[in-house]
């Protein structure tokens, strides 16, 4: 994903390794009711390499890595980007 400057004119990458569907649609969601706020969910970089790098010499597809999945979150714009951490309890109701 990249974002532009106040102008719109110059882009900068802004995620990288977007999970995305076979149709090509990105897992990426804009929330209506904060200005600013986006959700995404990405492939972890450093395991995608890492099993490209040092795995079973089988080259990984991003559609095998569903496990190397991550959730982000921006505040600003897309400008930075932070995991959100899954809960480490879970209630049942």
């Amino acid at each position: 994903m990249y974002v532009s400057d106040w102008k719109g004119y110059e882009l900068s990458l802004s995620l990288l390794y977007n999970v995305r569907s076979a149709e090509g649609d990105c897992d990426f969601e804009k929330i209506e009711s904060n200005e600013g706020v986006y959700i995404a969910n990405v492939y972890d970089s450093e395991k995608v390499h890492h099993m490209r790098t040092y795995g079973n010499k089988k080259e990984a597809s991003l559609h095998d890595l569903s496990a190397f999945k991550k959730t982000v979150i921006s505040y600003d714009n897309g400008a930075n980007w932070h995991i959100i951490k899954a809960p480490t309890l879970v209630s049942e109701k």
